[in-house]
């Protein structure tokens, strides 16, 4: 079985469809920041263009402002100042990119259930209906700043509290955004439609400037704070973004942004750039709102239950929507109130459409066709992981055992699996079942740890002294090859892709994956001469591991998981892939930075980790072999072999693996220095295997070579001071290395 068809990724940038697969392909595709911004420019130029076929080519939608607005942006992206540039485009770069996966997800999401029931006749109120549904759902953010944030915090700095939604909706002011383009599609006249579209536009808008307050404050400040803060070079990203910059440096920072303001930020149309330190310019068919008192009877009424024209005069109101200048665009009220006089004046503006009807488009890029073939050549390296040169040691396991064990779910390990049934693990009013794959797992604990058994005492200390030897480089490794190889495999993370928050918690997994080895190997609690103790910490956190897959995959068969093209969560294969990535794959990185283990060492280390498999679940039959006393544990050769057989059924691009990956670079980068980028991904080059690497899409090498420099330095405990001030090219390169059977 190989990686199923629906999870192998092959990102659309390049057709001009409006459904949500485009916009996720642009929005989580690591690429170019410039790139992406034309991307991203063009799709909101084809939302806008279906909204107008939908509502009608009089009113411009707020997809038809966004592909100008993003357009500007791409502007900021190129400045040509060394290191400045970089930090005031990223932050725009990624506010942009952070409001089209949201906002663009949506447009896709409405034209999929409204516009597709108005164009055959259908019934819009039940399509408003689904459409509403899927808009409330929480997203996943594309990883880095800007972004994220708890529904509270997205709250904040809202000019008037009593806007705020009413229960713990997400999302709100995106659903209401949408149903007022909804009740545009049925408006008696064009006036009243108007009415409508421009509620929509404002509520959308709303919604994408709190989203963007984060990415416009570090577009400001990022390259002030970087002048006046010399001594803060060599901060840490996460360090320097958290930094308190005193009441003198806020005072500074406040003023320039005034100032810039005032002479410098503009928002471009097809007219031309408007300068937002001068008055909104009248259109010549405004659309007049009527105000409402902001105290009278409707302020103490949710916002949702408010007419679509008394929701508006009151927005307009809080806002103080009257033309004047901006003042400060850093500021949400100050900006937003520009933003919806612009609106009010030109929504109705007949430029916006071509004399065929068509929407006004920006000028391309010059260099984007040069981008993206670029980006389309680094997507079409192959994929397949093949059989390497003077491979062998044939798999212990062949492709129809491997076939069955992906429909055998680790948590049915009893010998009648209704005493285990997912149901009855996941309610708590069932513990005791919980109890019985705890029991399951202390009585292969019990068996696996006698003499010459995979977790017998000799093997455990031996293995325990390997990682206390290296545990600096053991723990890169975790981070830059185990667990990317982990997101190679399209299946087994589509599982982490779907429980997992670690987009935007990139080291939640990691940090719980770091815990849970130094249980097992940096911990003396829970051993006792190499014996994995019944009732120790190490033994514990193997159980509750257990149990957690249980309950996971209960939550996600009950969520409509594809068992049958996807094989079973958490399933008989997968755990023990995922116990090889740990053990086979952190030896051959060490083999490949020029540490050479005796073989009864490396014997040890794959015995340790498939012990731990089998204790997760995995059958003793799959990490054993026949021999002349019954069976015995995998030695290395034959680990490998059954990793690169796993390898090869289960490697392919998938979305999940990508966007996780970028998300753990991303969280990685946060604690090197701002001017350190290059190391996270360079790292995870050096240190994996290349063809991981190509698959996951990250970048092309340019810096591996440095990050090569740092892992001979991580490696002091065979490599002294003095050799490593001396090393020659030979080791620079072997530490550079692709690893053989990645």
């Amino acid at each position: 079985m190989t990686a199923p068809n629906d999870l192998r990724w092959k990102p659309d940038l390049t057709s001009r469809k409006v459904d949500s697969v485009r916009i996720k392909d642009i929005a989580f595709t690591p690429m170019p920041l410039r790139l992406r911004n034309e991307l991203i420019s063009s799709a909101y130029g084809d939302l806008a263009q279906a909204m107008a076929e939908l509502l009608g080519p009089t009113d411009a939608t707020w997809a038809a402002f966004g592909q100008w607005a993003s357009h500007t942006i791409g502007g900021y992206l190129t400045i040509p100042v060394p290191v400045l540039g970089t930090l005031i485009g990223k932050a725009f770069g990624d506010g942009n990119r952070d409001v089209f996966a949201d906002i663009g997800r949506a447009h896709a999401v409405f034209l999929a259930t409204v516009g597709a029931a108005a164009r055959r006749g259908g019934d819009t109120a039940d399509a408003w209906a689904r459409c509403e549904h899927e808009l409330r759902k929480r997203l996943f953010k594309p990883p880095g700043d800007p972004g994220g944030g708890t529904e509270d915090e997205f709250w904040v700095s809202v000019k008037d509290p009593r806007l705020q939604p009413g229960g713990p909706h997400h999302n709100q002011l995106l659903v209401l955004g949408f149903r007022a383009y909804y009740h545009a599609l049925g408006a008696s006249d064009a006036e009243q439609r108007s009415q409508h579209v421009l509620l929509g536009n404002c509520l959308l808008a709303l919604h994408e400037q709190k989203l963007l307050s984060l990415a416009i404050s570090i577009g400001f400040r990022s390259w002030l704070r970087t002048l006046t803060t010399p001594w803060a070079t060599l901060q840490t990203r996460y360090a320097w973004r958290h930094q308190d910059p005193g009441s003198l440096r806020l005072r500074l920072e406040h003023a320039w942004i005034r100032f810039a303001t005032w002479r410098l930020v503009g928002v471009a149309l097809p007219t031309g750039l408007v300068k937002v330190g001068g008055p909104v310019p009248d259109g010549d068919r405004p659309i007049v709102v009527r105000r409402v008192a902001v105290h009278d009877g409707t302020g103490r009424r949710r916002i949702e239950d408010l007419s679509d024209e008394t929701m508006l005069g009151k927005v307009f109101t809080l806002f103080e929507v009257d033309g004047r200048r901006s003042r400060c665009w850093n500021d949400l009220g100050d900006r937003m109130g520009y933003i919806m006089g612009l609106f009010a004046q030109h929504q109705r503006a007949t430029w916006w459409f071509d004399g065929h009807g068509l929407i006004v488009r920006p000028d391309p890029w010059p260099e984007l066709d040069a981008a993206l073939a670029e980006q389309l050549a680094l997507m079409a390296r192959p994929e397949a992981i093949s059989r390497l040169p003077g491979e062998t040691v044939p798999s212990p396991l062949t492709d129809d055992q491997l076939d069955q064990m992906r429909s055998r779910p680790t948590h049915l390990a009893l010998d009648d699996p209704d005493d285990l049934s997912l149901e009855t693990v996941a309610d708590e009013s069932h513990a005791e079942r919980a109890h019985l794959l705890r029991r399951d797992a202390a009585d292969r604990r019990d068996r696996i740890t006698q003499p010459g058994e995979l977790l017998d005492p000799a093997t455990c200390r031996t293995a325990r002294e390997v990682f206390s030897q290296w545990s600096t480089v053991w723990f890169m490794g975790l981070v830059f090859r185990s667990l990317p190889d982990s997101y190679a495999a399209a299946a087994g993370v589509h599982v982490l892709g779907r429980v997992s928050d670690l987009a935007t918690d990139p080291f939640r997994r990691a940090g719980e994956t770091a815990f849970f080895i130094i249980d097992l190997l940096g911990s003396d609690d829970g051993w006792d001469n190499g014996l994995m103790e019944a009732d120790g910490a190490a033994f514990r956190s193997v159980q509750g591991v257990r149990v957690m897959h249980a309950l996971a995959a209960h939550r996600l068969l009950v969520d409509g998981w594809k068992s049958r093209s996807l094989g079973v969560p958490f399933n008989e294969e997968d755990v023990v892939g995922g116990a090889l990535t740990f053990g086979v794959a952190s030896l051959e990185m060490l083999e490949g930075l020029g540490v050479r283990l005796p073989k009864a060492t490396r014997d040890a280390v794959v015995r340790f980790w498939l012990g731990i498999g089998h204790l997760l679940g995995a059958p003793y039959e799959a990490v054993t072999a026949p021999s002349l006393s019954g069976r015995a544990p995998l030695d290395y050769h034959q680990a490998r072999a059954l990793a690169l057989a796993i390898r090869r059924r289960s490697y392919a691009r998938s979305l999940d693996g990508v966007r996780l990956t970028e998300a753990l670079m991303e969280g990685v980068a946060d604690g090197f220095p701002r001017w350190f980028g290059w190391m996270a991904p360079g790292l995870m080059q050096a240190l994996g295997d290349e063809r991981v690497s190509r698959l996951l899409l990250v970048g092309t090498g340019r810096g591996r070579q440095p990050a090569a420099v740092v892992l001979l330095v991580a490696q002091a405990p065979e490599r002294p001071l003095d050799r490593l001030e001396s090393a020659s090219g030979s080791e620079v390169a072997s530490a550079r290395k692709p690893i053989a059977g990645g």
